[in-house]
């Protein structure tokens, strides 16, 4: 008699919260997702989400809070702003909005504010937990320290707000680098904000249009940011880092290790099932393969540790825009998370 084998666990269902800025992101996903939907909602007027309920055989909500109370096992995927943060599993929860969206928000025994993975909600697109940095790790590790950074995130709303953006540039640049000791940062709205003389809003979850970032290291390196949310459809993000051992060129599913000489060192490449040749490909592929990992609780790289160091330089960034003055990371933490 054969080996019986287990029961395989049934695979979890599908939540979403969408609106008509993120319809066709959301469209792609649902056809690229192997998760079963079980719910679609929007923020309340908001047809888009309602017609795609309709027209895939779901009654539409427009509360977040209850969905997400009665989710159970199901992933959760924010694809429009939120108000609050309404998760009672976050590594269940793929968001292409920042949650929390400002330091304030974290209180001092939070534990976005440690460095725990798997506590907080997972970013989509997030460089740093995306199938390149994620195979690329052993190749990462023996390139060594890095001594400049420069990275572009340009995404159209598709692909979620500019907070998004910058929280995941500001992510990345504290893998890499740390925590940069003064930060400058320069912001434009884009065209249909209503902020007024291009003001910097305070709140991540508020923020749209151009920004450009210089960070500064008390031991002389630095990076410079160029992020949008309104750039053409899809996501577009590309990472270049110089160190003594040649340059890093990362994208979310390619990475290139070349050294001074010119040679090629390593490399990693998009596996060939993979649709990302186009922009908005690569937004589909980076949401579907984090909801796909939160369905298996992954934690390590999918996860922001240090999401409130993060934060901070996020915001730091923003107070810059604001006063014209270089800011510091460190004191924006220090100020809401003692120690």
């Amino acid at each position: 008699m054969g080996a019986t084998m287990p029961p395989q666990a049934p695979t979890p269902g599908l939540i979403v919260w969408s609106d008509a800025e993120r319809d066709d992101t959301v469209r792609a996903v649902i056809e690229r997702t192997e998760l079963p939907v079980v719910g679609i909602g929007g923020p309340p007027g908001d047809d888009a989400p309602r017609q795609l309920a309709e027209q895939t055989g779901h009654r539409p909500f427009d509360d977040l809070r209850a969905a997400c109370a009665s989710a159970g096992d199901a992933c959760v995927l924010i694809a429009a702003p939120a108000d609050a943060a309404p998760i009672p599993d976050p590594r269940r929860v793929v968001s292409l909005f920042p949650i929390p969206s400002r330091v304030a928000d974290l209180g001092a025994g939070s534990s976005a504010a440690r460095e725990d993975p798997g506590s907080d909600a997972r970013l989509a697109p997030c460089l740093r937990c995306s199938y390149a940095m994620r195979a690329g790790t052993e190749i990462i590790e023996a390139f060594g320290p890095v001594r400049s950074m420069a990275m572009r995130s340009l995404g159209s709303p598709d692909a979620g707000s500019l907070g998004a953006r910058l929280l995941d540039a500001m992510d990345m640049l504290r893998f890499l680098c740390g925590e940069p000791e003064l930060i400058d940062g320069a912001y434009s709205p884009g065209e249909r904000s209503r902020l007024v003389h291009g003001a910097a809003p305070e709140r991540l979850d508020r923020l749209s249009g151009d920004m450009t970032i210089n960070a500064r290291f008390a031991d002389g390196r630095g990076a410079c940011l160029a992020l949008s949310d309104r750039a053409p459809r899809g996501l577009e993000t590309h990472l270049v880092a110089l160190g003594s051992s040649g340059r890093l060129d990362v994208t979310p599913f390619a990475l290139c290790w070349t050294a001074p000489d010119g040679s090629v060192t390593d490399r990693i490449e998009a596996p060939s099932d993979l649709e990302v040749s186009d922009p908005m490909g690569v937004l589909v592929a980076c949401i579907v393969e984090q909801l796909s990992r939160a369905t298996m609780h992954a934690d390590g790289l999918d996860a922001l540790r240090g999401y409130g160091a993060a934060l901070a330089m996020s915001e730091a960034a923003l107070l810059s825009a604001r006063t014209g003055e270089s800011e510091s990371p460190s004191t924006i933490l220090r100020m809401v998370i003692p120690g």
